[in-house]
């Protein structure tokens, strides 16, 4: 027998229910993080993933097999991911270590760098090539999570590691914009970071988004010094647009950065249109921005990403929402648990109980953990590389063009599998 509410919300998931064109299972445990990466040599992008336990796997998506896979030997819980240039990836673990690994020689996987890194808070960082083999590393600092370490070093060079902004904290430079409509007293934490056209962005656990920048010294009369740890920090941009509420995550989209937060409102930073410091306009005075957010249909949105015209958006009750360009409603993903409950009693029991309720707390919904998305890519293989189109079978070619022709929401979930959708206009 089932109560008519039950009956009613079980309904209501089934027609929302939209089942995704495949899914990739290998990971025993829930995947993490996801990265699209374009491997040199390789038409079309492949997929890797980072799990609970401490396994990368690198996916072709075209067989829809693992290419390799890799266990960090503690089985740390895999935070975020990042592709730096140089075959490299830098991987953020639970076990409060950032690591680099070389994938340029695969299947073999090559660990080339390890930096201490705080990882009290699920925030994840950025890596900035700067050229030569130097990069600069933002992140958040290595005791206290409300402020962010900034650190330089050469991936060929293990000693060339220096930390050249210790717990920097925007909160006392802000405080003459703040005026009587703010009340705090601190930012709280770091809850995300990107990068986009040299201007770091964080997202703070008030609902702040700041944008800062790195700005080389000026010359003195001595001879120049030309390491990359000679810059100064300088804020560029700020928004309050999701005060009170913390930022959940941020994405870089050809026009706009995109925040996302606890409400119904998707914040929007137009990042051309930012006065990027430099010798004229060093002294351009900050304005705070509150009014720059869009309504859309999800609350609690946990991950936000543009993939070509289609905004993709993911809340913590385990719901996907497609958007338009112009935040129209397309189409809604999820996956459901599974109704039947396993139990050891020989005995049984089909009578409703605390385990079978629905709530909040018992969502018919997996949990979303990640989400990513690949574009479409309009031209045919053949024109794109005559070479490759006569070194593999007719039947490959078909898969490769039909996927690539198409825009895909990625998302991983809390069983550990990952489910491809395919994204379609109205």
């Amino acid at each position: 027998m089932v109560e008519d509410g039950k009956l009613i919300q079980f309904c209501i998931c089934m027609n929302d229910l939209l089942l995704p064109d495949y899914t990739l299972r290998f990971h025993k445990s829930s995947v993490t993080t996801l990265l699209v990466l374009q491997l040199p040599g390789d038409p079309t992008p492949v997929l890797l993933s980072g799990d609970a336990t401490g396994v990368l796997i690198l996916w072709n998506l075209i067989t829809r097999r693992p290419i390799t896979n890799y266990h960090i030997e503690t089985s740390p819980q895999l935070v975020a991911l990042q592709y730096i240039g140089l075959a490299s990836v830098a991987v953020l673990c639970k076990d409060h270590k950032l690591r680099i690994f070389n994938i340029g020689d695969l299947p073999r996987w090559k660990q080339v760098y390890e930096i201490p890194i705080n990882t009290l808070n699920f925030a994840n960082f950025v890596i900035e090539n700067l050229g030569d083999a130097w990069f600069r590393l933002i992140c958040c600092n290595t005791q206290d999570a409300e402020s962010i370490d900034i650190y330089v070093f050469h991936l060929t060079d293990l000693h060339s590691l220096r930390r050249v902004y210790k717990g920097l904290k925007f909160y006392e430079s802000l405080i003459p914009l703040l005026g009587d409509t703010v009340k705090l007293d601190k930012l709280g934490i770091a809850m995300k970071f990107v990068e986009c056209n040299g201007v770091i962005y964080c997202g703070m656990e008030s609902g702040f988004v700041i944008g800062f920048t790195m700005i080389k010294a000026k010359k003195t009369d001595g001879p120049e010094d030309e390491e990359p740890a000679n810059q100064s920090v300088r804020i560029v941009y700020v928004s309050n647009v999701h005060y009170p509420d913390p930022v959940l995550d941020l994405c870089v989209t050809p026009q706009f950065i995109l925040s996302s937060s606890t409400g119904n409102k998707i914040g929007v930073h137009d990042w051309r249109k930012l006065s990027y410091p430099n010798s004229s306009n060093e002294n351009c005075p900050l304005v705070l921005t509150k009014d720059n957010f869009k309504r859309v249909p999800l609350s609690q949105v946990s991950h936000v990403k543009q993939v070509d015209d289609f905004l993709l958006l993911a809340s913590w009750s385990g719901e996907i929402v497609v958007l338009d360009q112009h935040y129209a409603f397309i189409a809604k993903f999820v996956k459901s648990k599974s109704l039947l409950q396993v139990t050891e009693n020989s005995k049984g029991n089909l009578q409703g109980n605390s385990a079978t309720t629905l709530s909040k707390e018992n969502s018919l919904n997996c949990k979303i953990t990640s989400l990513q998305g690949i574009s479409a890519v309009h031209v045919r293989i053949e024109a794109e590389n005559k070479a490759m189109s006569a070194t593999i079978s007719m039947g490959k070619r078909r898969r490769l063009q039909k996927f690539i022709e198409n825009a895909w929401c990625i998302v991983s979930y809390e069983d550990g599998s990952i489910a491809f959708y395919r994204l379609e206009e109205a």
